[in-house]
């Protein structure tokens, strides 16, 4: 008979074993559903496609997406893409070049719900960030030679810069309402939506990607 001081260490070496049963078990089926689930993704289609537009390369991935379904989505998101640009490019002629030229020479141009939608919100994102972004600081960029395929043979000028910053337009020198945009500050205006436009061109993709059962 065993003595009572080893009694209660005896009795539970039985219920550790026990336990460790169950921990291998569950761990076993754990380790099987894992390997199950990698096994069915790995057959599952993925689609990959590289976009051009906006002067870099989109990387398009869709899961669970066979090539011809992929094929279909990616040239809808092409045009849409390739669309957006041509409006909103900021020095080749476009709508939003007129924009500027239209503005800086009458400081009124009436446009579109969706145009207006645009802007609104990049002059909100500018108030936000307390002018860090400038949706009008075109003529800045391109002193910098970033509206040119042909990289310039020096930088702008400090006199330049500040030259360019004076007259810019303050926020509150451009409103909208009723779809109607005006430039108040009397001085000329060139809109570049730069990286917030590329935003606006993602979000659109992801949400035409959800429309189309895309997840």
């Amino acid at each position: 008979m065993p003595s009572n001081a080893n009694w209660p260490r005896q009795r539970r070496l039985p219920e550790l074993k026990h336990y460790v049963r169950i921990i291998s078990v569950c761990l076993a089926i754990l380790l099987y559903l894992s390997i199950a689930a990698c096994s069915d993704s790995n057959h599952k289609p993925v689609y990959r496609n590289q976009i051009l537009a906006f002067g870099t390369i989109v990387e398009l991935t869709l899961f669970d997406t066979s090539d011809t379904d992929g094929e279909k989505l990616s040239n809808e998101i092409r045009l849409m893409m390739e669309d957006f640009h041509e409006h909103w490019h900021a020095w080749q002629n476009s709508p939003l070049t007129l924009l500027s030229q239209t503005l800086s020479q009458s400081g009124q141009s009436e446009i579109n719900a969706d145009d207006a939608e645009l802007i609104s919100k990049s002059l909100a994102l500018s108030n936000a960030s307390k002018g860090l972004f400038h949706p009008a600081l075109g003529e800045l960029i391109s002193a910098w030679g970033f509206h040119s395929d042909e990289l310039p043979l020096s930088p702008p000028s400090e006199q330049t810069i500040n030259d360019i910053l004076n007259t810019l337009p303050t926020l509150d020198q451009i409103t909208i309402t009723n779809n109607v945009i005006s430039n108040d500050s009397g001085q000329a205006i060139h809109f570049d939506l730069g990286g917030f436009a590329k935003g606006v061109i993602i979000d659109r993709t992801i949400e035409y990607l959800r429309k189309a059962g895309i997840n």
